[in-house]
């Protein structure tokens, strides 16, 4: 990912996919999705081609799983 430059969300910096691999190739070169299998490619793949904007939380406090609280 790549920082956007002067974008924010309540203090944590905005991101842009910039490039991502599935299986070794880069997502740039793969021009079909029926070598895409699981849900975490479809993700990214979609990610990468909706040029979405990411903004990573990484504070401690915030994880929680279900079932065991910290």
């Amino acid at each position: 990912m790549r920082a956007i430059d002067g974008e924010l969300l309540d203090g944590d910096q905005i991101y842009e996919v910039y490039s991502a691999t599935i299986d070794d190739t880069l997502i740039q070169r793969i021009v079909t999705t029926n070598s895409i299998r699981s849900k975490w490619e479809k993700m990214i793949f979609a990610l990468f081609y909706g040029q979405s904007r990411i903004c990573i939380d990484c504070d401690p406090d915030d994880y929680s799983y279900l079932g065991y609280n910290l």
